[in-house]
């Protein structure tokens, strides 16, 4: 809720610090003038607010500065370790410097994570990461089908479409 008839959040992201942003697009009128009554929309400034917007950041009452983003210069085991963070944007931006990275040597990490961390986020983001760098196997999919949590079978079922006609029966 707001005062300002021209607030209009249109996302809220958590961001690396754990604070919350919501994006505010400002604008005065959001509806298309098609579907503004004539004698209305003559009255209206239509584009009102086009140059407009802002970014609040939400935190609690004297909640300190968290860490700060370093994740580029991080180590690829570093970044994996990330993958089971609390935080999703920490995961997730991890998650796209290995892809990224492409580094083969972290498989075994990311098979480890899949297999035996007790975050659940950690083994979906190890599963989708073994992907994304063309090391999933037919095993980790298996791993993923097996698990205890419906996200992480939803995503293997997901994931062994694409391999339906390549695998062994």
């Amino acid at each position: 809720a707001s005062r300002d008839s021209a607030c209009r959040p249109v996302g809220v992201e958590t961001g690396p610090d754990g604070a919350f942003y919501l994006i505010d697009m400002q604008r005065d009128v959001i509806e298309h003038p098609d579907y503004i009554p004539e004698k209305l929309r003559r009255t209206l400034d239509i584009r009102a607010g086009e140059d407009r917007g802002r970014i609040y950041r939400l935190t609690l009452t004297n909640q300190p500065s968290s860490r700060r983003p370093q994740l580029s210069k991080a180590t690829s085991s570093e970044l994996v370790s990330k993958l089971a963070d609390p935080n999703p944007w920490w995961r997730g931006t991890a998650q796209r410097l290995l892809v990224e990275r492409r580094d083969a040597t972290v498989v075994p990490a990311l098979r480890e994570m899949l297999g035996q961390s007790e975050e659940p986020f950690g083994r979906l983001h190890a599963l989708w990461t073994l992907v994304g760098i063309a090391a999933g196997t037919d095993q980790d999919l298996l791993l993923a089908l097996s698990d205890s949590q419906a996200g992480l079978r939803r995503a293997g079922v997901l994931l062994s479409e694409a391999r339906l006609n390549q695998s062994r029966p």
